[in-house]
């Protein structure tokens, strides 16, 4: 029976190997699914919902089996929400201001048992029985509730986060680098993009659009770079946000709007895509 686990900790780093030190490939969210290939001493090597892999600490990783009744099966009477807030307090109790257990970030999964006030009961992953906590209503969106894809409105949610500094394998806005930046704007319509940039050029949701054709907001800007050490052709992605100009997570800055016409990467642009919808 194929085991999956759910993650227990706001935010979870991937690495390339078993071992602490090892590089950041990425990250997981508390309340993603994920699939358990390999427990390796204190780690598991995980699969994402983007396909991708990395190896976890096992502390922060909660497994369950196939059909086995978990957090996240939500019942009768509870919704699934995704956090939609940047980052949201999970607060001990209803009462603003209190103490607060830990920050949640933009694309978290938490279970509401009922909607009530201007904060509302949660539950977290946990190894212990169900425990409630609170967080802001406004800054929780119901899953079934995602928005239909729209390049304006992805604009406005990648606005939100400039200033955000630029972290390697980073996908959250605690930091963020050039694909897991365009993957949480992605997310926030429930669009699951895969995580590099050279594999997002080519992922099936996405169609090519001629460089000579009118870019529109919300497209994705494929760049290529004289430096490209594993010979991916892509090496950088960032997502139009009209007027010429586009919107990245830069090594350089952290997520920023730059011109097209900028030299450098009018140089390296090497493709556009655009989500289709049916």
């Amino acid at each position: 029976m194929q085991r999956y686990g759910v993650v227990t900790h706001n935010v979870v780093a991937l690495r390339a190997e078993a071992d602490a030190k090892s590089e950041m490939v990425s990250q997981a969210l508390l309340g993603e699914t994920v699939e358990l290939k390999q427990k390796t001493g204190a780690f598991w090597l995980v699969g994402t919902e983007d396909g991708y892999a990395g190896w976890a600490y096992s502390e922060f990783i909660l497994p369950y089996e196939e059909g086995e009744r978990w957090w996240g099966e939500v019942g009768e009477n509870e919704t699934k929400l995704r956090v939609i807030a940047s980052t949201t307090a999970v607060r001990y109790t209803p009462e603003p201001h209190t103490a607060v257990l830990t920050q949640l970030v933009f694309g978290s999964v938490i279970v509401c048992p009922k909607w009530y006030g201007t904060l509302v009961p949660v539950y977290l992953p946990s190894r212990n029985a169900p425990r409630k906590y609170y967080v802001k209503r406004q800054d929780t969106l119901e899953e079934r509730g995602l928005l239909v894809f729209d390049g304006k409105k992805a604009v406005l949610i990648a606005k939100e986060w400039v200033g955000i500094p630029y972290l390697w394998g980073g996908s959250t806005p605690f930091g963020f680098d050039c694909s897991g930046f365009v993957q949480a704007v992605y997310r926030y319509f429930g669009i699951v993009l895969p995580r590099d940039a050279y594999l997002q050029a080519s992922a099936p949701c996405l169609e090519a659009v001629p460089l000579d054709s009118g870019i529109r907001e919300g497209d994705l800007l494929f760049f290529g770079s004289e430096s490209d050490p594993r010979n991916r052709g892509i090496t950088h992605v960032g997502m139009a946000i009209g007027g010429g100009n586009f919107i990245h997570a830069s090594s350089r800055y952290g997520v920023g709007m730059t011109s097209l016409v900028d030299a450098y990467y009018l140089r390296y642009l090497r493709a556009v895509r655009r989500y289709h919808t049916e």
